[in-house]
């Protein structure tokens, strides 16, 4: 998921800088990584694959000059995570920011056919292609023109949004300052999405701004493109705390009939809307006037060049939506619509409380990536460092979740309570970060004084390395704890830290072989789980494993339980936000799945909460 891609790309570090600011690049070219995953098939020789690799990159850095750098690789941190989801479930589920385009293309053989697929990331803006581009030749020869044509339709220039008047957006085009035309690549009536960009500690992170397009009306001079931003809701581009601004990145539209499903917030049809469809705005004459079917499926008789704009109304009179729709091939794209005009108007509210619950699982991710490098550090002059660093990073994102979160009370308070968007789910992993942000400040001061106070460099190692015991504790890792505590005692005859060590260690006794068999399940099995299905077979054993531990009175193990059902909790709900529940009953009865199982995780944590919250009781 999200945390595999940011360690491969080694995006989850945290610096000692300021909140970033958005470069528009207009002097740098394109780094375009082409991935090329060949299938093993008899027909595809060492002979064959070479070919095709040297076939795409003359192809592509021939038509793209010097605009691009092209690179064709078979290798690449992130192919494994394509092979594993296929390239629409994994692109969608990635939101970081890099210095490349990758196009991953895979080709395989089957039924006599030579079958291409193909999709972009573009890390500029951290937008993915819109769909998954295939292709399928008979004539082996033609598999690396086809692959190199599937690649070029989706290039598609990057951009960063400046200055904004009403609807009127300019555009600063990435590489137009390196001397070579544009227009081969970019037109008057061509068409962006639009991406917000916002700051986790060093981490930029890509939101697609929904319901939003850019749309070219005046060719560029010096490198700025005017563009018309048509919107669905009110208020697109806004400001907030923690957004660093809106990157575009221009799609590869094409002419073809509209195809929509209209479903409700839950992906059930909805019949009977009448819809107005036009190809010159949403006042704009329509050329079609369907009406949704039981299925909720709507399909124009006429096609639409790179935009359709789409009016969705009741009864003739009230507007639902008004939607602009990308066309970038014939495809049925699922609309979901509200049942009132005053819910659609609600629809940017909830947009922000799930951009803020994505930053809040961000923020979480790379602070848990802090304490583990933290954790990990041998020398304790570096980990301080980085607890130093990863405290700034974290107090600057919790006072703009804070803020936003204020901004999301103070807009819903006019609202009636049953149409507030919830912010609990956000709030109780605000207080996790709370938490942690006093745990960093801790470190941070313990290993100041131990810096300044002590002067004897043996005694300041042993020290250093009795603080780097209990951040063990507090990440619960307490078996790594005792073993650095031991040393410490071996060395130093501490008396105090030899009573700390002999009460973590009669803390850590185990009790019976099956208070044994459960921790091992806690710290070995447990905690390891990525897959969903893993997740729910084994959800029965992680509560006897909870059970076995509070006859034992452990109150040590169920803290490692607890942290890991967090950290399962945050990668379900992302791995949620891959799929789409509106389009197909498969993937909505996934979701339901998913969703379900948090709610299994949130109970067990509660029961474990209230375990460990009375056992500090009767500590006391």
């Amino acid at each position: 998921m999200f945390r595999n891609l940011m360690a491969a790309l080694i995006l989850a570090s945290w610096c000692t800088s300021g909140r970033a600011e958005l470069n528009s690049e207009t002097d740098k070219s394109y780094a375009l990584q082409v991935v090329l995953q060949v299938a093993e098939h008899r027909v595809f020789t060492e002979p064959f694959r070479e070919q095709v690799r040297r076939e795409l990159w003359h192809s592509l850095q021939a038509a793209l000059g010097n605009l691009a750098r092209v690179e064709v690789e078979t290798k690449h941190p992130l192919l494994r995570e394509v092979e594993a989801k296929g390239l629409q479930h994994a692109l969608d589920g990635w939101h970081f920011l890099t210095d490349a385009k990758i196009h991953f293309v895979r080709i395989s053989f089957a039924n006599g056919r030579y079958e291409i697929e193909a999709r972009q990331y573009d890390g500029f803006t951290g937008l993915p292609s819109p769909v998954v581009r295939r292709e399928s030749v008979d004539e082996r020869l033609l598999v690396a023109r086809n692959a190199a044509l599937l690649i070029h339709h989706d290039f598609g220039l990057s951009g960063t949004i400046g200055k904004v008047e009403g609807d009127k957006v300019d555009v600063t085009i990435k590489g137009s300052g390196l001397g070579m035309p544009l227009a081969p690549f970019l037109k008057k009536g061509d068409i962006f999405a639009i991406a917000q960009i916002s700051q986790t500690g060093a981490v930029l992170r890509s939101s697609r701004e929904l319901g939003s397009l850019l749309q070219v009306t005046e060719e560029g001079q010096d490198g700025h493109w005017r563009c018309q931003l048509w919107h669905r809701w009110e208020h697109p581009l806004a400001s907030g705390p923690g957004v660093l601004g809106y990157r575009c990145l221009k799609l590869g539209t094409t002419k073809a009939k509209v195809r929509l499903r209209l479903v409700d917030k839950r992906g059930a049809p909805v019949s009977s809307k009448q819809v107005r469809i036009s190809a010159d705005g949403f006042q704009g004459d329509p050329l079609d006037q369907p009406v949704s079917n039981p299925d909720g499926l709507v399909e124009s008789q006429h096609p639409y060049q790179n935009v359709a704009f789409v009016r969705i109304l009741e009864n003739q009179q009230h507007v639902l939506a008004n939607v602009p729709v990308e066309i970038v091939e014939e495809r049925t794209l699922s609309i979901a619509i509200n049942v009132s005009p005053e819910a659609e108007r609600r629809g940017p509210l909830y947009l922000r409380r799930d951009r803020w619950l994505h930053r809040v699982y961000d923020s979480m991710e790379v602070a848990g990536n802090v304490v583990r490098r933290f954790n990990a550090e041998q020398l304790r002059t570096e980990a301080q460092k980085i607890a130093q660093d990863g405290l700034r990073a974290l107090e600057q994102d919790l006072n703009n979740l804070k803020e936003e979160q204020r901004n999301l009370e103070l807009e819903s308070a006019n609202l009636p309570a049953d149409s507030r968007p919830s912010l609990t789910e956000g709030e109780q992993h605000l207080q996790e970060l709370q938490a942690l942000r006093q745990q960093l400040e801790g470190h941070v001061t313990s290993l100041d004084k131990v810096v300044k106070d002590e002067t004897d460099p043996e005694r300041r190692k042993w020290k250093e390395m009795v603080e780097q015991a209990r951040a063990l504790q507090y990440s619960a890792e307490y078996a790594r704890a005792i073993t650095i505590y031991e040393d410490v005692v071996a060395k130093s005859k501490d008396p105090k830290v030899r009573e700390e060590l002999n009460k973590l260690k009669q803390a850590w006794e185990v009790k019976n072989e099956q208070h044994e068999q459960a921790r091992k399940f806690i710290y070995k099995n447990w905690s390891q789980l990525t897959k969903v299905t893993e997740l729910k077979d084994k959800l029965s054993k992680a509560h006897e494993a909870f059970e076995t531990c509070r006859a034992a009175g452990d109150l040590l193990s169920p803290r490692m339980l607890l942290k890991a059902n967090l950290a399962h909790a945050t990668r379900l709900a992302r791995e949620a936000e891959t799929y789409k529940p509106q389009d197909n009953e498969d993937e909505r009865q996934l979701v339901k799945k998913i969703y379900d199982l948090v709610k299994d995780l949130e109970q067990l944590s509660k029961e474990i909460e209230s375990y460990l919250g009375k056992g500090k009781a009767d500590k006391k």
